[in-house]
């Protein structure tokens, strides 16, 4: 056996053949392999594509979309125009509606039964005409039900359609008056069915509307 003494690190290179990388080797040899490993996961990360997809979009619009989109008559469209007005008298009935509710409850106030039942009332209509997506709700029929609606309410039929008014009708200012109080009246039970309050400028801008219209109707 030889009695050369080993030692590290030349006479192992010697001995095995091998060559040892030196520290500071070895850290770049770590480097490397690190970013090695983590470039290809940046260039993944950059290839991701972004949703661009707009955070609000009706739930039907994303179904038609991927699927057959139901077919919508004229008639269908006509009823959505027709039952979209409530009517004063379905107006009125909200708020006899409400005001029972607040008679037997005293947790509640008004105001509170009037929006609870109008959200409800929202929501059935909606259920029921459910094919319709924001682009279906607008267009001719639909405003064509929602104009008949108007037309064939029993307050307004009731309003104009009796001798005392149709009278009036033939008078500019008496017609002014009549066309005024009758539009000023609904737009007040709309308030108060809808939001339990009553926008009383609002009411005041309608009414001083329909009285101009009114004195041009003679």
């Amino acid at each position: 056996m030889s009695s050369e003494i080993l030692t590290p690190p030349n006479n192992l290179e010697k001995l095995y053949g091998i060559k040892i990388p030196k520290e500071e080797n070895l850290e770049s040899v770590e480097s490397q392999s690190t970013t090695n490993d983590i470039e290809p996961i940046e260039k993944q990360i950059e290839t991701i594509p972004l949703n661009k997809e707009p955070l609000k979009q009706n739930n039907l619009d994303k179904l038609y979309s991927s699927t057959s989109k139901p077919e919508i008559s004229n008639l269908e469209k006509l009823e959505y125009g027709w039952d979209k007005e409530n009517m004063v008298l379905g107006n009125l009935f909200q708020v006899g509606k409400a005001k029972v509710q607040d008679l037997f409850d005293d947790d509640k106030t008004f105001k509170d039964f009037i929006v609870e039942n109008e959200k409800k009332r929202i929501a059935d209509f909606e259920e029921e005409h459910w094919k319709f997506t924001d682009k279906d709700k607008k267009g001719g029929i639909v405003t064509t039900g929602s104009v008949l609606a108007t037309l064939f309410d029993p307050y307004y039929l009731a309003g104009y359609l009796n001798p005392v008014s149709l009278a009036a009708m033939t008078n500019p200012i008496s017609s002014a008056t009549l066309n005024g109080l009758l539009i000023g009246g609904d737009v007040i039970i709309g308030d108060l069915a809808k939001t339990g309050e009553v926008d009383w400028g609002k009411v005041a801008v309608s009414s001083a509307t329909a009285a101009t219209i009114g004195a041009l109707i003679p």
